[in-house]
This record gives C-alpha cells, sequence and structure tokens, in this order.
C-alpha cells in the first residue's frame, strides 16, 4: 500500500463483522486495488490525485 492510501480503511468494521477470513482477504484486495485505481485517475488519468501530490 502507499503512503496515499495507509490511512484509509480498506475493511470498515461493520462490513469485516459479516465477512469470514477469506471474504476479508478477498474484499481487502479489492478495494485496495479500487483505491489505487481512484487515486491515479480512474478513468481521467489527467486529474489524477497522485500526480498532483507528488508536484
Amino acid at each position: 500500500m502507499s503512503e496515499a492510501t495507509e490511512n484509509i480503511v480498506l475493511v470498515p468494521e461493520p462490513s469485516a463483522k459479516h465477512l469470514n477470513h477469506r471474504q476479508r482477504v478477498s474484499y481487502r484486495d479489492h478495494r485496495s486495488k479500487l483505491v489505487d485505481w481512484m487515486l491515479s485517475g480512474g478513468n481521467d488519468p489527467n486529474r489524477s490525485i497522485r500526480t498532483t501530490m507528488r508536484g
């Protein structure tokens, strides 16, 4: 996980309560990829948050 995403909760407690270990791992991986995609600009790389954070 990058510095920009280390403070983002990927599996909120209310969700985690309803998931078994395997589901939590899968959900966390999915959410991590989603957050990385969103921070890198999603469908519009010109609006990347990471680009503005670096520079």
